[in-house]
């Protein structure tokens, strides 16, 4: 006899002797076998659904839920393979994309620049005198600019050079080699 079966006769004795049990109790009251019989069941409920809830408690249900749903998902992979790979596709971007989301929001939003006081940097350029308009930060300045700014830390505790847009920020007198 499997676990199984042995659970659900296990089961259906129980959900007797409860019934047996309020039968007896309204005999007991003085009602007529039948109507005590009926009365019991009324009170108890629905059977089918009484044994659903206790094999809901079962230590073991997520398992049992898990195989059941990893088998059915294996037989509709079975049946129509490029769906299932449409499903697989999406799922792989959505996961990648959100992550991908998270990543620069966290490094954006979430954690703090790693100096001692990032509430006091700044960020400055200078204004084209032709166009008359200002250069965003990530235009670097010659070398001539650099070098005017960093020995100067009147209104600057410290300046320093970034690269931007990918270009080239030589800080050497001499052209260096790559």
């Amino acid at each position: 006899m499997s676990k199984r079966h042995k659970f659900e006769t296990g089961m259906s004795r129980e959900i007797e002797s409860h019934l047996e049990q309020a039968t007896q109790d309204y005999i007991a009251r003085g009602l007529p076998p039948e109507e005590a019989r009926l009365r019991a069941r009324r009170e108890f409920g629905p059977i089918d659904l009484a044994k659903e809830e206790l094999r809901d408690t079962r230590r073991l249900r997520w398992f049992a839920d898990f195989l059941r749903d990893a088998r059915f998902t294996l037989r509709t992979w079975r049946r129509n393979p490029a769906f299932a790979a449409g499903v697989v596709a999406v799922l792989a971007l959505g996961m990648g994309s959100a992550t991908a989301l998270f990543s620069v929001l966290d490094r954006i939003l979430f954690r703090p620049l790693p100096y001692a006081d990032p509430d006091r940097l700044v960020s400055f350029g200078e204004v084209l005198p032709l166009a008359g308009v200002a250069s965003p930060p990530e235009i670097m300045w010659e070398r001539a600019y650099f070098q005017f700014w960093q020995p100067a830390p009147q209104p600057f505790q410290s300046v320093t050079s970034m690269m931007g847009r990918g270009g080239p920020c030589d800080l050497t007198e001499e052209r260096p080699e790559r």
